[in-house]
């Protein structure tokens, strides 16, 4: 499967600077901050490293290209949204994670597991997670994708990204893949996948993509 309506850094560069989210972003965040903004290599920090009111040291444009692709006049879902850095800008927004709700800004404390994947089929217009689902071995990489798309209502979208380096730590028969075996055993999972695919977004030039994942779909059911 050939790559479908990846990120590009320069157009959506000159987008999204018009847009209302932008300005927010730009009243919030001191300028110095833009300078690293439209690029998204090693060793800027995540939105989900940065401490609540803190400044980072750099934030990615990456992840607001492919939640364009949501409804935000509808209830957003982020599972593990860590500290819940895009509900500012997403008014709808509903951040779902475990551990203390207080200290990681979740606003539903909640394990992300099958027993949840299985009672929220067919329930959400608009869901994204953000290189949070990707603690298990890159084999189960299209297990994953089939619980997060399964969880969209008819005609809902959904923004996956995925660190492939995680999940290959993980991995047992697949940890020695790098290069172009790596990208054809990715590419392979999506074969005759049972939705829509709007976005398809596979590049592994940098392996260890931890704050924007470098396997990043956005479904629509």
């Amino acid at each position: 499967m050939q790559n479908l309506n990846p990120y590009n850094q320069t157009e959506f560069q000159t987008k999204f600077k018009q847009t209302h989210t932008f300005s927010l972003l730009d009243q919030k965040y001191d300028n110095v901050y833009f300078d690293k903004f439209f690029e998204s290599i090693e060793p800027y920090y995540t939105p989900r490293q940065m401490y609540a009111g803190g400044y980072p040291t750099a934030i990615s444009a990456v992840p607001w290209y492919y939640l364009t692709y949501l409804d935000s006049s509808k209830t957003i879902v982020d599972l593990g949204c860590g500290m819940n850095f895009f509900k500012p800008y997403f008014p709808n927004l509903l951040g779902i994670d475990t551990g203390d709700v207080k200290r990681f800004s979740a606003d539903i404390n909640d394990y992300i597991d099958d027993e949840f994947y299985q009672n929220h089929i067919n329930t959400y217009d608009s869901l994204c997670s953000i290189n949070a689902l990707h603690f298990c071995p890159l084999e189960n990489l299209r297990d994953i994708c089939l619980n997060f798309s399964n969880m969209l209502v008819s005609g809902g979208r959904g923004f996956l990204a995925l660190n492939a380096k995680r999940m290959l730590e993980k991995s047992s028969s697949l940890a020695n893949l790098d290069g172009e075996n790596l990208d054809n055993w990715v590419r392979s999972q999506f074969d005759n996948f049972p939705c829509k695919i709007l976005v398809f977004d596979i590049d592994f030039s940098v392996l260890d993509a931890y704050m924007d994942g470098n396997i990043r779909i956005v479904f629509e059911k």
